[in-house]
């Protein structure tokens, strides 16, 4: 199952990612009412270009809506078909800029990163020997170098000072610019506080400040460490590039000061970025991570090796969705999403364009059954096609024929069956069984049981799951905006 397809208000608990998921800060609400939204010039681009500059050291800086557009205007004014730029791991948004313009993106992490169980304080650090290596066989063909902080891709795992300096130098030894990610920077500097000898009492912005002035320049994602709903920028400290990404921006995103960002946008993002270096919330921010990994493994929730250790500071689905096979062997191989197959409320395709990455990340290890420290009995033994509307004949895998109502209700193959206490009050619960959904329901992605009552219902349209096998039996409700008298906020009722 293609969890991106979910709608939000199916999801009680959302870990898919928390880019741009959280609530601002009332100083941030009241710089949003001083917005400048003049079309060229705004005051607001003035400020925000103040507080960049301050932070990251570098001159020239123009705002993008997002990360992916940062990269994609940077990429397509620099790179172009067949070069080559290394990475520690490129996020997904990052690779598909490259890899769509036909530069080869190389992942060249350290070899502990790849190792989720094993702890080492900075397994995002790049592997110098490799990128060293690189430089001598396809210098010709790189035009930058990059490194993501914090490392997204390898679950939020951060990079140190003495990496970055490094990776610098043996960078500018071979002529080339050193481009950063820094989605993560405050969260990154805050870990080489923590964790790296020397740093134990400087201050959050100087460890900043000194990241920063190893690089070149840099893309960033402000709906991260920007503290933002969205918002993204590029930043450089040479002229020689900026012509050619202005161009670009006025094409794809727009006019150099605002970049398809309203003058609110980049209020509220100035102020976010001074926050988002405050070191208590940051001692917070890590702590937090680090008090979900030590419950879940205290529960015995099955995480086991497959956990990363010591803790990221934040969930992608990138990182933790690795290793799940050996997290959750119940959930089987990566199998859920069959090529092919098709959504269960709309019909169409489950295809999308998040799953390409893993089967593209040449230089990390294979996912699922076969895959380094992955059991063959974590393979899931059916690859199930998930059934759509207007399908009137397939079969599972292997020649399995389905049942009749199969046709009309979808059937997504039980997961796993769990329920912790993690601590705190909170209770996460997932039911498992052969999930069916009544044909026509208006919540077809909520499963058809509720609160574990026998026989089961469906939260909505109260339609028993007895109902929901048999093919022919509609839902007894189908306005999803409808309540039953006297039911409150709840959408259920007895049978």
């Amino acid at each position: 199952m293609n969890v991106f397809k979910l709608r939000a208000e199916d999801v009680l608990i959302d870990w898919l990612t928390d880019s741009g998921t959280g609530a601002m800060s009332s100083r941030q609400w009241g710089a949003i009412m001083e917005g400048d939204e003049s079309y060229a010039g705004a005051r607001s681009f003035y400020r925000l270009e103040a507080v960049i500059q301050k932070i990251t050291g570098m001159q020239f800086f123009v705002p993008t809506h997002q990360g992916r557009a940062a990269e994609k205007v940077l990429f397509t004014a620099v790179c172009k078909k067949g070069d080559l730029v290394p990475n520690n791991c490129h996020f997904d948004t990052t690779r598909a800029n490259l890899e769509y313009l036909g530069v080869d993106a190389r992942d060249l992490v350290i070899a502990e990163g790849l190792q989720p169980a094993l702890v080492h304080p900075f397994k995002g650090n790049i592997d110098l020997a490799r990128v060293e290596a690189l430089l001598k066989e396809h210098g010709e063909r790189i035009p930058f170098g990059m490194i993501t902080v914090t490392n997204n891709t390898g679950g939020g795992q951060p990079v140190s000072m003495a990496n970055i300096r490094a990776y610098a130098a043996l960078l500018k030894k071979y002529g080339k610019p050193f481009i950063m990610d820094v989605c993560r920077f405050s969260e990154n500097a805050m870990f080489i506080k923590k964790r790296e000898p020397g740093y134990e009492n400087t201050p959050i912005r100087d460890i900043v400040r000194e990241m920063f002035s190893y690089a070149d320049g840099a893309t960033m994602s402000a709906k991260k460490d920007g503290m933002v709903n969205i918002g993204g920028f590029i930043v450089l400290r040479s002229e020689e590039w900026m012509d050619a990404v202005r161009n670009v921006l006025i094409l794809t995103e727009g006019f150099p000061t605002y970049g398809g960002l309203a003058g609110r946008d980049l209020e509220a993002l100035a102020v976010g970025l001074e926050e988002g270096m405050d070191e208590d919330y940051l001692r917070y921010r890590l702590r937090t991570a680090e008090y979900l990994g030590e419950r879940l493994d205290a529960a015995g929730v099955g995480f086991g090796a497959s956990h990363r250790r010591p803790c990221g500071v934040h969930r992608r689905e990138d990182g933790s969705a690795r290793h799940a096979g050996e997290a959750l062997p119940g959930l089987g191989a990566v199998q859920c999403a069959v090529p092919g197959g098709r959504h269960p409320r709309r019909g169409d395709r489950l295809g999308d364009v998040r799953q390409a990455p893993a089967r593209r990340h040449r230089d990390l290890p294979q996912h699922g059954t076969g895959a380094p420290g992955v059991s063959p009995a974590h393979g899931h033994p059916v690859a199930l096609r998930l059934r759509g509307r207007g399908d009137r004949r397939g079969q599972a895998a292997g020649g399995q024929h389905p049942r009749r109502e199969d046709h009309q209700a979808a059937a997504i193959p039980a997961a796993f069956h769990l329920r912790v206490r993690l601590g705190g009050g909170l209770n996460l619960a997932v039911i498992p069984g052969d999930i069916r959904f009544a044909p026509g329901c208006p919540v077809r992605s909520r499963s058809c049981w509720a609160g574990g009552r026998s026989p089961p219902r469906c939260r909505r349209c109260a339609t028993s799951r007895q109902t929901a096998l048999r093919a022919s039996a509609p839902c007894r409700r189908f306005g999803s905006a409808r309540r039953f008298p006297g039911s409150g906020n709840r959408t259920s009722r007895k049978g």
